[in-house]
């Protein structure tokens, strides 16, 4: 179907070639129809309340000091007349009141117990296609998102963490911009979020770590004390190894804005940093795929949240020579192309995704290893677990389908060399833990954190308790 601002050109190109004689007909229609509503509304509605309440709004009412001229009872305007030949005795049409009632309560009981029995069989499918979109793993409703809202603490990080969104502001550099923000369980400062911090010790050779990644950093749904980056570090410290581990995730960040993030900080920042992590890849396919359903085409183009509107427009000029002189002609545009809408789903489509999002990883990737190599401040990139990734499903899990399995399957099998890919991290976990595609709730962190450590432990060998005097 063509899009809303595409149907609303086409109806307003029709109109202007009809002549005044249809705009009549058209009026006369619409009329027919608004005073068929207000009948209904203001007519017919009345009409059924007085009918089943066996009320006479004429019947002349017999208080004192009424204001109706006294006359002679007429028998067709008796309230019992409306639905029976002979009016009846008082207590009669009472009665017949009470029974109307009790059928109408009656059958709304049952429409209302029909719809409640029929509604959870009539959800809308994700798909057209089974085939291609139905998940293989057959999961129960997602249970986390329930668990996690039962939490005594959950109360008082919904309210900061509507808050501190609610107060953020877009940066034409990298994008998003938190607040500087304090809570009980979301703080913010210089856009690093708190994080668990390791107690002093004359004997450790502290590290100093910049961790850079999206909204699954960051600690989405998570306590500052229970993030990744606070479980990282408490896993350190527990072999001996201090690490201050600076939380610089920020909801929606890309790879490329990851390291428009980490340029302006070693920029701004007093002291470099002894390591450089990054969480991500989710964010990049979301947004690829994003771009994509708008209609653009993203072959071989890199694009992020911030150049995705330009970039496309360029690709799509080509240079000609017209009376001697070069000039640009763009290529048309199909406005109505969604070529990854469910319903329309094209197996070469997603590969043009996939090699998209492969694309901007890999050239992210080997933009950030060539940006550090001469400040000679290592760096490590890892590729996060997601929904789609976990294997096998678990109940209660956020439900994924094939197509987003496939599609993590093929790019972990091509990521750039030196990304560490701990996608399947959590496949080991028998709980549920996705509350949505990629979020999860603070229990998977520790897990997702000793797989980090596993491959961070070679390069800290250098910050373990081995030097002062009186250390063993």
């Amino acid at each position: 179907t063509a899009p809303a601002t595409v149907r609303v050109a086409r109806l307003v190109r029709w109109a202007a070639r009809q002549p005044p004689r249809a705009f009549r007909a058209l009026g006369a229609v619409v009329q027919r129809m608004v005073l068929l509503v207000i009948f209904v509304v203001a007519v017919v509605g009345p009409w059924l309340v007085t009918r089943v309440l066996r009320i006479n709004p004429l019947w002349a009412p017999t208080r004192a000091g009424s204001r109706w001229v006294p006359r002679e009872p007429v028998v067709a305007l008796r309230t019992g007349s409306q639905w029976f030949v002979d009016t009846g005795s008082r207590w009669r049409v009472r009665r017949h009141r009470v029974v109307n009632l009790v059928l109408v309560a009656a059958l709304a009981t049952v429409l209302v117990a029909g719809v409640m029995w029929i509604a959870p069989s009539t959800s809308t499918p994700v798909a057209t296609r089974p085939n291609d979109f139905k998940s293989q793993d057959e999961v129960k409703p997602n249970a986390v998102a329930a668990e996690m809202s039962r939490q005594p603490w959950w109360p008082a990080y919904e309210a900061a963490f509507k808050d501190v969104f609610g107060k953020t502001h877009f940066d034409q550099y990298a994008g998003i911009e938190l607040p500087e923000f304090t809570s009980q369980y979301v703080n913010e400062h210089d856009g690093v979020r708190t994080s668990w911090q390791p107690p002093p010790d004359a004997c450790a050779i502290p590290l100093d770590v910049w961790a850079f990644g999206g909204s699954t950093l960051y600690g989405t749904g998570q306590r500052d004390e229970f993030t990744i980056a606070s479980e990282l570090a408490k896993i350190a410290w527990s072999h001996h190894v201090e690490l201050h581990i600076q939380n610089r995730g920020i909801p929606a960040d890309v790879s490329w804005t990851e390291q428009h993030r980490l340029e302006r900080a070693l920029v701004v920042e007093p002291t470099a940093p002894d390591l450089v992590l990054f969480y991500d890849g989710f964010n990049d396919s979301r947004a690829i795929e994003s771009v994509f359903m708008t209609g653009r085409n993203v072959t071989h183009e890199f694009l992020t949240v911030n150049d995705h509107d330009l970039l496309p427009l360029l690709t799509r000029l080509n240079s000609e020579t017209r009376d001697g002189k070069e000039v640009y002609v763009a290529q048309p545009v199909d406005l109505h192309a969604r070529p990854l809408d469910p319903e329309h789903f094209d197996p070469a489509n997603e590969r043009i995704v996939r090699d998209a999002v492969e694309f901007q990883y890999e050239k992210s990737h080997e933009l950030s290893v060539d940006f550090l190599a001469p400040h000679k401040i290592p760096m490590m990139r890892f590729y996060q677990p997601t929904r789609a990734t976990r294997n096998p499903a678990r109940d209660g899990d956020f439900p994924t389908n094939l197509v987003n399995q496939n599609r993590a399957a093929e790019i972990r099998q091509r990521l750039p060399k030196g990304v560490v890919d701990i996608a399947d991290a959590l496949d080991p976990v028998t709980t549920p833990v996705y509350f949505d595609d990629v979020h999860t709730s603070e229990a998977a962190n520790p897990v997702i954190a000793e797989r980090m450590w596993t491959a961070l432990a070679p390069l800290a060998k250098m910050a373990t308790r081995v030097k002062g005097h009186g250390c063993s």
